[in-house]
């Protein structure tokens, strides 16, 4: 043990020896404050103590070598906090109070604002965040000197409103690891695509403990305003948090818990936890197939009509819900105003019975109340459909747009009575945009009705209706044959499995050259014989091949048409009109796969054909394939699964090779999307991580430190000039957006755009003359090789010479094809050139921002005194500091699952990724803080004695309704029950990660050297700019003739070609001295493949496959070593021997 070193006023000194002992238990990475304390202890004296202070917890350790911990708390935990004269505190926990003296005022203030700041990140200046701090008036102004809210403050603007910040202190709090994939997903993906929408099936890898702390980190989050979940099932652990965040969240809006395996009282619990918020936003609630409790779910009605934003959505599918329930629901939506005013969307399906009887008339008095509802889904309810349309009429025709009643019926004996109001709502109705009736026996009056209100409807159009299934048969057939060439608001017609048959020959003449009938499903109607199907089949061709065809869109799936159905997969191939077809489940074979490769290789509108279920096998694929290859106009195929899954058990290899040439051809088709200019910015704030702004904010800290502390003594230029290089420090968080926001400003309207705009009417007067000249022409040689019949066209009125004045491209067109084709390669261009500018731009100011913070800090520090200790640190921090001045790009870290199932064996590591210990040294979950924080612990202790369980019994009733975050805490692990055996266990040589070797002053300056021309050579290479891959210039071979319909016998392919792959090559931004050496020589040997391969295949046959030196080489991809934080910061004064850390 080695003797205590004292100051003059009687405080243990923080020794050099002390500093590494400390960092032997504790991650050096988390310390930010050591300091010499005297600690009252139990028999009325006090003791000489060192005090710890990390992100989230603070340390009392002996002062002796090697270091022990006698107790740690979370800053949670802490009940409150007062301060008394001599530089006192007393902090009191849920189990003990501490009091102890502080050597001086500033280690007062420093420790008080630091806890104070802490706890401000974690509730993000919540209101329901607790008041802890207590002090006396003299210590009010140290506090403001490290208030974040204050002028000094360097905090920065946090991704997702501090999300992984809240996160890492409940895993300290709970005693569970922080998982980095959590705080990179939020910190990246949320962030840079704007995602205020948190779902839980991110992280459905992960244990249910690890989602009950991510669901409580969003409790007091400003950030996220959606919690989702659907299909997974969410333990008890989970649903608590969640209830813990709808009762103090003042962001969340909308709340989706589908098929999450819901307690049937959550609703009943969740209206408990609303009543206890009334800062509560909530207005889309979700919490269909759950069985729930009825009475549950109208006491939450009654509390959600309460909020200040009212109830927007509510889904109770699938609930459970009966017809007691029902009436309860109906009673509360009926009991304010404000559900008329607010509700939008109702959802009440899959809840069979609560419609069907009396009870149904409580709803019926809601929908006849004028209100605002958009969206009914009352599908399944065994509602009586010729009732509903009573109270759809007097309440629902302004603003309903979707109307889903399938899965009902209708009532005979009332038919003839509500037949006319059945036609009058939808002659009457403003909005509607999807009806689906489908599944329910349609009488042949009531489609009448249907039909001929419809017609008599003004306001609509675009309608999609869904009469699937409804067993129409020659009546209904007859029906919409007399009615629907009057219909011109029905743009979607499903009629598929409705048992037409034969009645289809007298039916498609009447959707032939309907103005606006768009989309046709008309599958599972052809059960007949084979040549009434002929027939049907060529009518139906016909139908297609008019040249005032409307349809966009044709289904004909499971309608088992065989291979007669090539006839008309034949015709699709001179087919101008269909841009989607579905052909899946008839059972064409291969020989309709040849069909359709013969259509697609002259077919130049379809953009989407699906087929599957047709016993295609890999001949089938290969044919389509082939074809593809000449088609560059469809662009989506979605896989086939159920024809893949039997091709490639016979021929693996060659189906592999069909569907990766289909895969790649569509890709081809399909024009790249780009950036926008805000998710760019979000990307680059949140992928392209600047590690040298981290170190100007901490430098910044500790510049405005060395003022504060020179204010009196110091030189006033100096003090001025410091104060000049922080400010400029803070300027510069905003320059990056800036710059981006400027450039944007002044391309919206610019140069470009202007000539582009001018250059589109000259091109139409250019096109116009072209083609006045051209038409000229052709009207000349008529008169010359027909002059009788030319001159008999002269006297028809308009005459014959006029056409070309008549005809004449639409300037629509040419715009187009300018201002938003070219100028979009123009403008992508643009903005590639302007991110490099804007980049190099700020990484030039920010280097020399860290310079002037790194000279001025030296300059302040070498006027003060420097005791050992804090001369070693200095240089310590400032190897650091020049080692992690590299931007990098961020590499995700992999999943705690997935790893552990990476194999071990044989396999060598490139490099090792030391994992650092926990904040509090690998302790087991601690003990309680804020009132009822505790009483919900995330893991719940299934080993407790029964004495345990009856004390935690009696602490429950005790309970504090002032919850935190909701967290049970175990009250009967305590360190001081810990032997010295255990307390070496977690505190010893097997917790600390990274060992501290202790250098000479002589070490540290070649280090230093050493280390900054490794850092000037690395930012050199980050300011390069990657240049954009050169796409492949895929020629295209004139078309072959039309095929003949025999279908030759496939031949036997060769082995397959090699995958081809995306020609990128990976490119480090890291100048790191890690990194591969060999990698640099990927992307300009891809660039030159890639470009010059292009130009030589303009004029090609056929397009080659990438060059296998562009393909990315996985084996010269090795992780980034872990870059280790810096060291702490020196102390300030004489009488201050104290370890300033990282802030």
């Amino acid at each position: 043990m080695a003797s205590k070193e004292l100051t003059a006023s009687g405080f243990v000194s923080v020794s050099k020896d002390i500093t590494e002992s400390i960092r032997k238990i504790i991650d050096k990475s988390l310390i930010k404050f050591v300091c010499g304390i005297k600690l009252d202890a139990k028999n009325g004296k006090t003791e000489d103590r060192f005090l710890v202070l990390t992100t989230w917890r603070l340390y009392f350790l002996a002062p002796k070598i090697p270091a022990k911990v006698e107790t740690t708390f979370n800053f949670l935990e802490i009940r409150a906090l007062s301060s008394h004269p001599d530089h006192q505190v007393i902090i009191d926990t849920d189990k003990t109070s501490h009091s102890l003296r502080f050597e001086s005022r500033d280690h007062l203030s420093h420790v008080v604002s630091h806890i104070n700041f802490a706890l401000s990140r974690i509730f993000n200046n919540s209101i329901f965040a607790p008041s802890i701090c207590h002090s006396d008036s003299d210590l009010s102004e140290g506090s403001r000197k490290y208030s974040p809210s204050s002028e000094t403050s360097v905090e920065t603007q946090r991704a997702c409103g501090g999300f992984s910040e809240t996160y890492a202190a409940l895993c300290d709090y709970n005693g569970i690891s922080c998982k980095e994939e959590v705080q990179w997903d939020v910190d990246t993906i949320y962030h840079s695509q704007d995602n205020r929408e948190f779902n839980l099936l991110d992280f459905s890898h992960l244990e249910s403990r690890d989602l009950a702390v991510i669901v409580a980190s969003m409790a007091y989050n400003t950030w996220f305003t959606k919690l989702y979940c659907k299909d997974l099932r969410l333990g008890s652990e989970v649903t608590e948090q969640v209830l813990h965040t709808v009762s103090k969240s003042s962001c969340l809006e909308e709340l989706t818990l589908e098929n999450a395996g819901l307690k049937s009282d959550f609703p009943q619990k969740m209206s408990a936890a609303l009543s206890e918020n009334p800062s509560a936003v909530i207005h889309s609630l979700n919490l269909s197939h759950n069985s729930l409790d009825n009475q549950g779910v109208s006491n939450l009605i009654q509390q959600l009509c309460r909020l200040s934003k009212g109830l927007r959505l509510l889904n109770l599918s699938k609930t459970s819900l009966t017809s007691k329930g029902l009436v309860c629901l109906s009673q509360a939506l009926c009991s304010s105003d404000e559900y008329s005013n607010s509700l939008l969307h109702l959802d009440l399906s899959k809840n069979p019975g609560i419609l069907s009887g009396e009870d149904a008339s409580n709803l019926y008095v809601f929908l006849s109340q004028p209100n605002c509802l958009v969206h009914l889904d009352l599908s399944g309810t065994d509602c009586c459909v010729d009732s509903l349309y009573g109270a759809l009429l007097r309440g629902c025709c302004a603003d309903l747009s979707f109307l889903n009643l399938s899965k009902n019926a209708f009532s005979h004996r009332k038919l003839k009575d509500t037949l006319p109001l059945f036609r009058q709502f939808f002659s009457s109705a403003f909005s509607l945009t999807h009806v689906n009736l489908s599944s329910m026996k349609l009488p042949p009056d009531v489609l009448r009705a249907l039909l001929t209100g419809l017609t008599s409807n003004p306001h609509i159009n675009d309608l999609h209706l869904d009469i699937s299934s409804c067993e129409l048969r020659s009546a209904g057939a007859s029906v919409i044959q007399e009615l629907f060439p009057r219909v011109s608001s029905i743009a979607t017609l499903d009629i598929s499995d409705n048992g037409l048959d034969a009645d289809l020959l007298t039916l498609l003449p009447a959707f032939s050259r309907h103005p606006s009938l768009k989309h046709l499903h008309m599958g599972r109607n052809f059960n007949i014989k084979n040549r009434v199907l002929d027939d049907v089949l060529q009518k139906l061709v016909q139908l297609i091949q008019e040249e005032e065809c409307a349809l966009q869109s044709l289904s004909l799936s499971d309608s088992r048409l065989r291979s007669r159905g090539t006839v008309l997969v034949n015709a699709l191939g001179s087919n101008t009109c269909l841009r989607k077809v579905d052909l899946s489940g008839n059972s064409m074979d291969d020989i309709g796969a040849k069909m359709l490769s013969k259509a697609l290789q002259i077919n130049t509108t379809l953009r989407s054909v699906t087929w599957d279920r047709n016993n295609t096998s890999a001949a089938g694929f290969l044919d389509v394939a082939r074809a593809l290859e000449h088609n560059f106009t469809l662009q989506y195929m979605p896989l086939p699964l159920s024809d893949i899954s039997q091709a490639y058990r016979s021929a693996p290899e060659r189906t592999e090779l069909a569907l990766t040439k289909i895969q790649r051809a569509l890709v081809r088709n399909n024009q790249t999307q780009r950036f926008s200019q805000k998710q760019a910015l979000r990307l680059h704030q949140g992928l392209v991580t600047s590690t040298a702004e981290q170190v100007m904010e901490r430098l910044s800290v500790r510049v405005q430190q060395q003022v504060c502390l020179l204010r009196g003594i110091g030189e006033k230029e100096e003090i001025q000039a410091a104060k000049q290089v922080l400010k400029e420090a803070k300027n510069s968080r905003a320059l990056y957006p800036s710059l981006c926001e400027l450039a944007h400003v002044l391309s919206v309207d610019g140069p470009v755009r202007q000539r582009l705009d001018s250059l589109a009417g000259e091109l139409a007067r250019a096109a116009d003359k072209e083609l006045q000249v051209i038409v000229d022409s052709m009207v000349s040689l008529c008169r010359e090789l027909c002059p009788l019949s030319s001159s008999a066209a002269e006297r028809l009125t308009p005459p014959l010479s006029s056409v070309s004045e008549r005809v004449s491209i639409p300037r629509s067109a040419i715009r187009t094809a300018l201002m938003e084709r070219a100028a979009q390669d123009v403008h992508r261009a643009l903005e590639e050139v302007k991110l490099s500018v804007v980049s190099y731009l700020t990484n030039s100011i920010v280097d020399q921002i860290l310079q002037e913070l790194y000279t001025t800090h030296k300059t302040l520090v070498n006027q003060r005194h420097l005791t050992v200790t804090a001369l070693f640190l200095w240089f310590q921090d400032t190897i650091a500091i020049k080692k992690r001045s590299s931007r990098t790009r961020r590499i995700r870290p992999v999943s705690t699952r997935l790893s552990e199932e990476l194999p071990r064996a044989g396999v060598t590591s490139e490099c090792v990724c030391v994992q650092p210990c926990s904040e509090n040294g690998g302790i087991s979950p601690l003990d309680d803080g804020l009132p009822d924080f505790y009483t919900k612990r995330v893991l719940p202790d299934s080993q407790l004695s029964s004495l345990h369980k009856a004390h935690s019994l009696r602490r429950k009733k005790r309970r504090n309704m002032l919850a935190i975050f909701g967290f049970r805490k175990n009250r009967n692990q305590t360190l001081s029950s810990q032997g010295p055996e255990s307390e070496a266990e977690l505190f010893g040589d097997g917790c600390h990660t990274v060992a501290t070797m202790e250098r000479s002053w002589s070490e540290s300056k070649q280090m230093d050297v050493q280390v900054d021309s490794q850092w000037t050579e690395s930012r050199q290479l980050s300011r390069k700019t990657d240049r954009p891959v050169q796409p492949l210039h895929l020629g295209q071979r004139p078309l072959p003739p039309y095929p003949s319909d025999r279908t030759p016998s496939p031949k036997q392919e060769g082995d397959p070609p090699k995958k081809e792959a995306l020609d990128w090559s990976p490119q480090s931004t890291d100048g790191h001295k890690s990194t591969s050496p060999d990698a640099g020589g990927g992307p300009a040997e891809g660039r030159r493949s890639s470009t010059g391969g292009g130009m030589s295949r303009v004029c090609g046959s056929k397009p080659e496959p990438p060059p296998q030196s562009s393909k990315p080489n996985l084996s010269k991809l090795r992780p980034r070593p872990r870059r280790e934080s810096s060291d702490a910061l020196p102390g300030t004064t004489d009488s201050c021997r104290a370890c300033y850390c990282d802030v």
